[in-house]
């Protein structure tokens, strides 16, 4: 037979009879049909049988929510995110150990993650695929797939994130390469570092930077600087952003005898002790004694004073 019917019945509220109404089922186009499985607004009694492949399929239950017995809460939000469980937990063992068992949650709130990214995470767990739009995206959604394990979604953000950092964006990726050991991502930071050392010493970038990373970079005797004096006076700069940090910190709690005022010397003292020790340059007698001199001061004034005074130039080499 040519067109296969779809039965309908058509209820007419007044009347003696239920006339039974043959309608042709007309088979959706392919670019309908899409559309529709994309939106999740295909409505269809026996969807299943509308959709011609696994991957439709689930990019329907994504699309749609059908079949979903999981909410996700994000602060700020009130509408959650409709997911399944079971996509969750196969794709992430610190999912699989929070939403299996006797006291498994229908609803779940995640405080620190954006949900934007989160978003983005479930992209790829549902549809193996994402949609990144910057390096910055890419860093935020690796932290998550970090967190939650998800190594294949890791893998596609480093991959995204070395095809696109450039010179802006490579003090963050440097900072998520050392922070979470990402051989790959390290290895473009330095490739960006090598034409221009000088960049990252900065006080607009250096004072942003962690104190692993910056461990990392004065310990490294492969970078060119065009000064002995580039990297101390980066190491002031980084001082001063730690300096700034833990005053908002003193500001913001109560008083007590390990954060008042009269200590604020020692805390510049071991940021620039703890940091100073680290640096690496070819002639270890400058290191040794502009090392020497600054953590020889408490003050920050001093060792301001005396990494602009020690250049190159001016040392005494005898």
């Amino acid at each position: 037979m040519g067109q296969f019917l779809c039965h309908s019945l058509k209820v007419i509220a007044r009347g003696d009879h239920l006339p039974i109404v043959s309608t042709p089922c007309v088979p959706q186009s392919s670019s309908r049909r899409t559309n529709m499985v994309e939106t999740g607004t295909l409505r269809f009694k026996k969807w299943q049988s509308m959709l011609k492949n696994g991957e439709e399929r689930m990019r329907y239950l994504y699309t749609s929510s059908k079949l979903s017995d999981l909410d996700i809460f994000f602060p700020g939000d009130e509408e959650p995110l409709k997911v399944h469980s079971l996509i969750l937990s196969t794709n992430s063992p610190v999912f699989f150990t929070m939403l299996n068992g006797p006291m498994a949650p229908d609803k779940l709130t995640l405080p620190e993650d954006p949900r934007h990214s989160f978003q983005k995470l479930l992209d790829h767990m549902y549809l193996d695929r994402m949609d990144l739009k910057s390096v910055e995206e890419a860093l935020e959604v690796y932290k998550l797939a970090h967190k939650y394990e998800i190594e294949s979604t890791k893998k596609e953000c480093v991959k995204y994130i070395a095809s696109n950092v450039k010179a802006e964006t490579m003090p963050a990726v440097l900072e998520t390469s050392v922070l979470y050991e990402v051989t790959a991502l390290k290895k473009k930071c330095k490739e960006i570092l090598d034409r221009d050392p000088d960049a990252i010493m900065l006080p607009e970038t250096v004072s942003r930077l962690s104190k692993a990373t910056m461990k990392a970079l004065l310990t490294d005797e492969t970078l060119a600087f065009s000064s002995e004096a580039v990297p101390f006076r980066g190491l002031i700069a980084w001082q001063d952003g730690r300096a700034e940090e833990d005053g908002h910190k003193n500001q913001t709690s109560h008083p007590t005898p390990s954060n008042n005022t009269g200590t604020h010397g020692n805390t510049d003292r071991q940021h620039l002790e703890s940091a100073a020790v680290s640096v690496k340059h070819p002639i270890p007698t400058i290191r040794i004694h502009i090392i020497h001199r600054i953590t020889s001061f408490p003050t920050r004034q001093k060792a301001i004073s005396l990494s602009r005074i020690y250049t190159l130039s001016d040392l005494d080499m005898t």
